[in-house]
Formats: C-alpha cells, sequence, structure tokens
C-alpha cells in the first residue's frame, strides 16, 4: 500500500459545503448555527440561493439583520425562512420516497377520496 493513500484528506474536503459562508457572514452565531440539527436545510437553501444566481453571503447577512435571532429556538430553521422568502425560492415539497412511505397503499387511498355516486351509471358503449 502507499503512503499518500493513507494521508487525511485536505481541510477543504471535509468542510461542510457553506460553512466558510456562515462563519464569514455570521462569526458570532457559527458555532451554534454549525452545531443545530438542520445545519443542512440552511447549506442546501444557500446553494439553492447561489445557484438561483444570488450571493450566499450577502443574502444570509441580510436575513440575519433583519431581526434578532436570540429568542430563535432554532437559528437554522429561522435562517432557511428569512432566506428562502427573500430570494424567491421554493419551499420544498415532500419527496416521493416520504410521501409513498405515509401511505401504505396508494390504491386504497385513492379509492378512499373518490366520491361514490349516488345512482349506478350506465355501462359505456
Amino acid at each position: 500500500m502507499r503512503a499518500d493513500t493513507a494521508s487525511p484528506r485536505p481541510y477543504a474536503a471535509t468542510t461542510p459545503p457553506h460553512a466558510t459562508t456562515v462563519r464569514t457572514a455570521l462569526p458570532d452565531l457559527a458555532k451554534t448555527i454549525l452545531a443545530e440539527p438542520s445545519w443542512d436545510a440552511l447549506a442546501a437553501t444557500l446553494a439553492d440561493a447561489e445557484h438561483a444566481g444570488h450571493n450566499p453571503r450577502a443574502l444570509l447577512t441580510e436575513a440575519a439583520a433583519r431581526r434578532e435571532l436570540d429568542t430563535a429556538e432554532s437559528i437554522s430553521d429561522v435562517l432557511v425562512w428569512r432566506l428562502r422568502r427573500t430570494a424567491d425560492l421554493p419551499a420544498y415539497a415532500p419527496t416521493p420516497e416520504t410521501t409513498r412511505a405515509s401511505r401504505p397503499n396508494d390504491q386504497q387511498t385513492a379509492a378512499r377520496q373518490l366520491p361514490t355516486p349516488s345512482t349506478p351509471r350506465a355501462p359505456r358503449r
């Protein structure tokens, strides 16, 4: 085995996407934000904003300055909401896997949602 294959990855490869953006835009809050469970949603939102042509750092700075964040249960959640509204990004819809998992049988669900006619229809010709 070659020695260079066992070396650790460089710092940039292990840094989560947009962690640097958060650290530079919000240095006082970065440690808290990066430790929150919803940090991934904030990183994805920053990536979406960047993909839509926005400057993620400027947008994040603006969203954080809009109102206080000290009383937020999740700073990441609040920032995701503010960023999506400011950047005019769509809210995420449930994934097909999530939707399917919540319904054990799609045919039974569809059958229950269809109204039943009060009088029987004549067969089609």
